[in-house]
């Protein structure tokens, strides 16, 4: 009985704040027109407002995993009881959008922070991200050093892990670890490779009934090299690899995976045409539901463990 008056306690403090939110977004609206920030200005309350009591709106039951759309790169955030993943975080001048995202949820800390590999469309952004956050634990993996890139978005990236103090964990297939009631599994890379894409890290998501497959960039190569582990690939949710480029999303592996739905982060009218016709056409052999960061912006995949749906938010 004490934790209910508690939660109603909870909710009414809720209420009451985006009632006084509401009403100030439409006194400046309506008295300071020439107050061009007044959304900016309300938003920031907002976001002040759901960490000061401790909020995750949305994402305070069950698993929570939003494709965050950062335009030709990828972004995506799980959290499931109240624990946090970042898988990467897209082009550097993305890290406003993913932090505001973030902190409008509420986070203060990512559980683990994950570079899936190190091009700058996945992690060019990541190091100002974390500087915004506590960060415990970065999965990452150990690059040959003939492979180690000469660039500054990555060089930053080292430091702000070792400023922030976070654990470093290497992914090696077969590791499992818990994100609150969800299992991680590192499923890939398998083998070194000379293309950085085929190291991504590919990770599984278990929850209750519900599984996800997160792909980074993982191209045909890594993919049969994943399917001859013998890992478990057969998902629900796939999160297609290299934004739709026709060197992933094999005919082999959608046969493994079977996805009852898609998503694919890519940029609207990108320079490379992702996603490629080919891979739309292998897609619809096995899945109907494809959703595309370029037409529905951010999508939210949300679950009790035993169904799943899908919303997501127009540009």
């Amino acid at each position: 009985m004490p934790q209910k008056r508690k939660g109603k306690k909870r909710i009414l403090a809720v209420l009451i704040a985006v009632a006084v939110i509401v009403v100030a977004s439409a006194l400046l609206q309506r008295f300071l027109p020439s107050f061009s920030k007044a959304d900016d200005y309300v938003s920031s309350v907002y976001n002040e407002v759901g960490q000061s009591l401790g909020l995750t709106e949305g994402v305070d039951d069950g698993l929570y995993v939003r494709f965050i759309d950062v335009g030709q790169g990828d972004c995506e955030l799980i959290v499931c009881d109240g624990k946090v993943m970042l898988i990467d975080a897209g082009e550097f001048g993305n890290e406003t959008k993913v932090i505001n995202t973030l902190k409008g949820l509420g986070i203060k800390t990512i559980d683990y922070a994950v570079a899936t590999h190190p091009h700058s469309d996945h992690i060019g952004a990541l190091a100002e991200v974390l500087a915004e956050f506590t960060v415990r634990n970065y999965l990452t993996y150990k690059l040959p050093a003939e492979l180690v890139p000469d660039a500054y978005y990555y060089t930053k990236l080292v430091c702000e892990i070792e400023e922030a103090g976070a654990n470093t964990v290497y992914a090696k297939p077969g590791i499992v670890f818990m994100l609150g009631g969800a299992k991680v599994t590192v499923v890939g890379p398998v083998d070194v490779s000379d293309n950085l894409n085929n190291m991504s890290i590919v990770l599984r998501v278990d929850y209750g009934n519900t599984s996800y497959l997160f792909e980074g960039d993982a191209e045909r190569e890594e993919e049969l090299g994943i399917i001859a582990s013998g890992a478990d690939v057969d998902c629900d949710v796939l999160k297609i690899g290299h934004h739709g480029g026709d060197s992933s999303t094999s005919d082999e592996y959608l046969k493994a995976v079977t996805p009852g739905i898609a998503v694919i982060s890519c940029g609207k009218n990108n320079d490379y045409g992702h996603p490629h016709d080919t891979v739309l056409r292998r897609l619809s052999l096995f899945t109907e539901n494809i959703y595309r960061t370029d037409i529905y912006s951010d999508i939210v995949v949300s679950s009790d463990g035993k169904t799943y749906k899908v919303t997501y938010a127009d540009k």
